[in-house]
């Protein structure tokens, strides 16, 4: 409850009372000259209307909407928008499913199981090395007709066109294809590329012990 400071017409005396005093009843302390109390807070005659006002505040905004995405994260999602529908998609994982179970299985039998690559180990050594490069360059091309970003990361980095195949793409017949022949050629393909990558090292070490 405000008070209202008036004063005297009169005398000029001032008191402080209520705003919620008798108008009839209000007198000059001073002098007893009665007197109406004008109007809290007038402006040019008119009584002034307070309005209440409220701050605007600036809406939260979520942490990832500002963020820009990565290209990590666009091509990621550029791979996803290439991906089949959730029904189209089931059917060609039942499918490739069947493929890679036919084909690592037949495969894993000729290797281990007695078969013929059991008994020919210098035949995969041959011919696997060529099998994988093959399959290295095809997961290369599928990359980078996905996303160039992709395509960079399996031409720079060893082994990252397996890891786009097996956990990027969604070509589940292509992942079949590759996981069934790895079963069976990747063992011996692997001991071929590291021979290898140790006789160039050592002739790297060597040069450089020879003083270039």
């Amino acid at each position: 409850m405000a008070d209202i400071e008036l004063k005297c017409p009169k005398c000029s005396a001032t008191m402080v009372v209520s705003e919620f005093a008798d108008h009839g009843k209000l007198t000059c302390h001073a002098c007893g000259e009665p007197f109406v109390k004008p109007d809290v807070a007038s402006q040019n005659g008119k009584p002034s209307v307070r309005k209440l006002t409220f701050a605007k505040q600036a809406p939260e905004q979520a942490p990832e909407e500002n963020l820009k995405p990565t290209k990590w994260q666009i091509s990621q999602q550029a791979a996803k928008e290439k991906r089949p529908k959730q029904g189209f998609q089931m059917t060609h994982l039942l499918w490739s499913s069947i493929i890679f179970l036919l084909l690592g299985g037949t495969m894993a039998y000729l290797r281990y199981g007695g078969g013929y690559l059991s008994n020919n180990r210098d035949l995969i050594r041959l011919y696997g090395p060529i099998i994988i490069i093959t399959i290295h360059i095809i997961i290369l091309l599928k990359a980078f007709k996905d996303s160039v970003f992709q395509g960079v990361l399996c031409l720079l980095i060893p082994l990252y066109s397996f890891y786009y195949i097996f956990s990027v793409s969604d070509d589940f017949y292509m992942r079949a294809i590759v996981g069934g022949l790895l079963i069976g050629i990747g063992q011996d393909s692997f001991f071929v590329f590291n021979e290898e990558i140790q006789k160039l090292i050592k002739v790297v070490n060597d040069w450089i012990a020879s003083g270039g």
